[in-house]
C-alpha cells in the first residue's frame, strides 16, 4: 500500500515532506552541525520523540506505518530540537490483518537494519523496534564507533557494529566506556546504564524478544518499570 500524505507535529512525525532543519544530531555532520556535541538532557529530549513518533507510526496511524529506514540521519531536529521522523522511501502501510511485509527486497543502512529484514526482505513493527535500538546506542555512543581492538566478524562489523561492544560491556559493567566522552558525568550515569539496556533489549535476534514501540517508551518514560534482561543481541559475532 501506499503511504499516505500525513504530517503531525505534535507526535514529531513527518512523512513524506522533511526539510532539512537545524541543528544536526551530532557535531561534525552534515553543512551545518553544532559545534558542540548535545548534551545528555538534549539527546534524552531526542529519543523520546522518536519513540514517539515511532508509537505514532504503529499505533495511532490509519492503516498503521513501518518506517522502514529508522537512523539517526533521518532524524531531523527543528530549533528546539524537537525530532522529525524522514526519508519513506521504504516504509510500507500495513493492512488491517497483516503484522508484516515481505517483498524480499533488501534496501537501506546495514547498520541499523534487522537480522530478518536482511536475510528475508521481511518488514514489520519489530523491524522498526530494532532499528530505534540501533540508533539509540549510536545517540549514546555519539559520532564515536567501537574500537578496532573489539574481535568482529564482518558480518557484525557492517551491519551491528556496536551490538557486541554494548553487550560486553553491560554484562561486564562497564557501561561507561560505550558512553560518549562528553556525557561522562555521574548526574546522569545510572540513566544512561538504563537506556544501554533498552537499546539492547530493542536489538535482540529475535522479533518477538523485542519490546514493542509503546513498551520501549514506557520504559524511556518511567524509571519504575522494571526492565527484562536482554539476551545476545544480533550480529554478535
Amino acid at each position: 500500500m501506499t503511504v499516505p500524505l500525513l504530517y503531525n507535529k505534535e507526535t514529531s512525525v513527518a512523512v513524506i515532506f522533511c526539510l532539512p532543519v537545524i541543528p544536526a544530531l551530532f557535531p561534525g555532520t552534515g553543512e551545518r552541525a553544532t559545534k558542540e556535541p548535545l548534551d545528555w538532557p538534549k539527546r534524552s529530549q531526542i529519543v523520546r520523540g522518536i519513540a514517539q513518533g515511532a508509537v505514532y507510526l504503529h499505533k495511532l496511524c490509519e492503516p498503521r506505518i513501518i518506517h522502514g529506514g529508522l537512523k539517526p540521519g533521518n532524524i531531523l531536529l527543528d530549533a528546539s530540537l524537537k525530532p522529525k521522523i524522514c526519508d519513506f522511501g521504504i516504509s510500507k502501510a500495513l493492512k488491517a490483518d497483516a503484522d508484516k511485509d515481505c517483498t524480499g527486497v533488501v534496501v537501506g543502512s546495514r547498520g541499523f537494519m534487522a537480522p530478518e529484514y536482511k536475510q528475508g526482505g521481511c518488514l514489520s513493527l519489530q523491524t522498526d523496534v530494532y532499528s530505534f535500538g540501533a540508533t539509540l546506542l549510536q545517540i549514546i555512543r555519539g559520532k564515536h564507533i567501537s574500537p578496532s581492538s573489539l574481535a568482529l566478524s564482518d558480518e557484525s562489523r557492517n551491519y551491528g557494529p556496536l551490538n557486541k561492544w554494548a553487550w560486553n560491556l553491560w554484562k561486564d559493567g562497564n557501561l561507561m566506556e560505550l558512553i560518549d566522552p562528553s556525557l561522562h558525568d555521574e548526574t546522569h550515569a545510572a540513566e544512561l546504564k538504563r537506556w544501554v539496556q533498552i537499546a539492547l533489549l530493542c536489538v535482540q535476534q529475535s522479533p518477538e524478544e523485542r519490546p514493542s514501540m509503546w513498551d520501549v517508551l514506557l520504559m524511556l518514560s518511567c524509571d519504575s518499570v522494571i526492565l527484562p534482561e536482554p539476551k545476545l543481541p544480533a550480529y554478535y559475532c
